[in-house]
C-alpha cells in the first residue's frame, strides 16, 4: 500500500509540475518496468475512441463548406497514408521521400496576429523567428479560411462590415493590467486574501548575487506575481498546462473557494465549462528570463483585464480596450479588436479617439 500511494502521488506531481517525487525530497516509488513510459503517450493511450468518434460525427455537419473542403482534404491524406505537412493544408509527398517519416502534420495560425515574443529583439529577429522563414515553408500548401466565425455567429449585418474592418486592421503591459485588475477586484464583496510566492535561484551558488527581495520584485510575462491578491468570485487565467485538454495555458476560471494551498475554481468557457477543479501551488521557472529562478505560486493571474498578447485565442461577448498607451507591435490592434463578433460589443478608450496600428507587411506576404 505504501508503494502504491507513492506511485499515485508521483503521478499527480508529474501531471502538475512534470517533476518526479524525489525532486521534492520524498522517496521514489518502486515502479514496474511497464510503468516507465512517457506520460504524454500514456495520456494519449487513454483516449476514449468511442466518445471521440461521437464528437466527430456530431461536429462534422456543423462545418462550413469551406471548412469541409479542408477537413476532407486532410482526412483523404490520412486514409491514403500519403504523409504530409499542413498549415491548414496538405502536401503530397513522393513515397520514396516522405517528410516527417510520412506522418501527418497540421498547423494553423493567423499572421495578422502578434509575432513571436523575443526579449530585447529587433523587428528582423521577430521576422526570422516566424514559420514562414523556415526552409520547410516552401513545402507547405496553404488553404485559407476567410470566414470570421465570431462574426458569423452574431447573425448581424453590421458584423460583416466589422469583419472586413478587422481584415483592414491587421496594448497594455503587465503593470497596467495588474493595476486595472486590482481596482476592479476591490469592488467585489468579501475578504481580500494575499498569497506570497517562495522564490529561489535555480543555482544555489548564485544566491548571493540574487537576494530573495530582488527575486520577489520580478514581474515576468507568463509568470504569476510574487504577491497574488485574490477574492472569491474573481476571474483568473491559467498560466500553465496542468491537465490538458481540461486545464491549459489560457483557460479562464472563476474562484469558488480559497484555502491556504489550494484554489477551488469553475471553468468559464469551452467544452469543460462549469466543471469545478482544484488548482495547487506549483514550482515554475520562466522560460525566457536571463535570471534563472524558481517561483512556487498558484499558476494564475487575475483576468478582469489581460494584456493583448495574453488575450490571443480568447472569445468574449463584450470587450473593453484600453489604448491610452497605443499598441507597439505587429498584430496587437487586430488581436484586440477581433475578440468579439460585433462592433457594438467593443468599447475602446484612446486619446483623441485615435491610435496607432502597426503592421509589418513582410509577414503577410
Amino acid at each position: 500500500m505504501y508503494n502504491e500511494a507513492l506511485v499515485l502521488i508521483e503521478d499527480l506531481c508529474v501531471l502538475i509540475s512534470n517533476l518526479p517525487l524525489n525532486h521534492y525530497g520524498m522517496p521514489s516509488p518502486n515502479r514496474p518496468a511497464t510503468d516507465l513510459v512517457n506520460t504524454d503517450l500514456q495520456r494519449e493511450n487513454q483516449y476514449d475512441h468511442g466518445s471521440l468518434a461521437t464528437i466527430i460525427m456530431n461536429s462534422e455537419p456543423l462545418l462550413t463548406a469551406e471548412q469541409k473542403i479542408i477537413y476532407d482534404r486532410i482526412m483523404l491524406a490520412v486514409a491514403a497514408e500519403q504523409g504530409g505537412f499542413f498549415f491548414l493544408g496538405c502536401t503530397r509527398w513522393n513515397r520514396n521521400n516522405k517528410l516527417f517519416g510520412g506522418a501527418i502534420l497540421l498547423l494553423s495560425g493567423d499572421f495578422r496576429q502578434t509575432l513571436p515574443v523575443i526579449p530585447r529583439s529587433t523587428f528582423a529577429d521577430e521576422i526570422n523567428a516566424c514559420l514562414k522563414q523556415s526552409f520547410l515553408w516552401r513545402s507547405v500548401e496553404t488553404l485559407r479560411l476567410t470566414i470570421n466565425m465570431r462574426v458569423q455567429l452574431q447573425n448581424d449585418p453590421s458584423a460583416q462590415i466589422f469583419s472586413e474592418q478587422l481584415l483592414d486592421i491587421g496594448n497594455a503591459k503587465n503593470v497596467d493590467v495588474d493595476e486595472i485588475n486590482f481596482q476592479i477586484q476591490q469592488l467585489l464583496l468579501g475578504d481580500l486574501m494575499s498569497f506570497k510566492s517562495i522564490d529561489t535561484v535555480v543555482d544555489e551558488n548564485e544566491s548571493v548575487n540574487f537576494p530573495i527581495e530582488f527575486l520577489n520584485s520580478l514581474d515576468i510575462p507568463g509568470m504569476p506575481p510574487h504577491n497574488l491578491r485574490l477574492k472569491i468570485g474573481s476571474p483568473i487565467i491559467l498560466l500553465r498546462n496542468l491537465n490538458p485538454p481540461q486545464l491549459c495555458n489560457g483557460t479562464r476560471l472563476v474562484i469558488k473557494k480559497i484555502t491556504g494551498n489550494i484554489l477551488e475554481a469553475t471553468i468559464l468557457a469551452g467544452k469543460f465549462k462549469g466543471k469545478v477543479v482544484l488548482l495547487p501551488r506549483i514550482p515554475m521557472i520562466p522560460s525566457d528570463s536571463t535570471i534563472p529562478f524558481k517561483r512556487l505560486q498558484f499558476p494564475i493571474r487575475l483576468a478582469f483585464a489581460m494584456s493583448i498578447n495574453k488575450s490571443q485565442g480568447q472569445t468574449m461577448s463584450i470587450c473593453g480596450l484600453d489604448l491610452e498607451n497605443p499598441c507597439f507591435s505587429h498584430g496587437q490592434l487586430y488581436v484586440a479588436c477581433s475578440r468579439v463578433g460585433k462592433p457594438s460589443n467593443l468599447f475602446v478608450l484612446a486619446k483623441d479617439r485615435l491610435t496607432k496600428n502597426i503592421v509589418h507587411r513582410l509577414v503577410l506576404h
